[in-house]
Parts: C-alpha cells; structure tokens; sequence
C-alpha cells in the first residue's frame, strides 16, 4: 500500500511539473491568459463593409455616419467612394 501511494503521488508532482513547463513555454499575455498571436481573432466578430460587401473585424472596421445612419465600412477608400445616402447630382 505505502508503494501505491508514493507512485501516485510521483505521479501527480510529475504531472503538475508538466502543466508548469508547459504554461511557461507558451506564449499569452500573462494578465489576461490569452495568446499573444495578433492574428489570432477566434470569436471576434465580423461587420460587412456597407460600401464593397467585405467581411472584416469589426474591432478594424471604421464607422461613420452618412445621412443621419450608422454605416460600417473597412477602409478609407470605400467611406469616401459611399454613395449611398447621397443625393443624386
């Protein structure tokens, strides 16, 4: 019985020894427990550009206000190509 004990017990140590080295040996922002990958955006959500139809981030998207309406967009470009909203010349 003694035996049994202390090999479950090296066991245990042994694997609390891997889950350390393992946490240490993978990159994430310590604070928060997320990794630090900047191209990782599992779970962010998407926004449709109202301009070109494009999918993007919606933390990469520029918001703008046209004509009294809330309008995504995801660049530059296509916030000054909107016609939408504008009146006809």
């Amino acid at each position: 019985m003694p035996g049994m004990l202390r090999l479950l017990l090296l066991a245990a140590a042994a694997y609390l020894i891997y889950r350390g080295v393992r946490s240490l040996l993978r990159p994430t922002d310590r604070l928060t427990g997320k990794p630090k990958d900047p191209l990782d955006r599992v779970g962010t959500p998407l926004v449709q550009c109202a301009e070109c139809g494009q999918f993007i981030p919606e933390p990469e998207a520029i918001r703008a206000s046209v004509g009294g309406q809330r309008r995504t967009f995801c660049s530059p470009e296509c916030r000054a190509g909107d016609t939408r909203g504008k009146p006809d010349s």
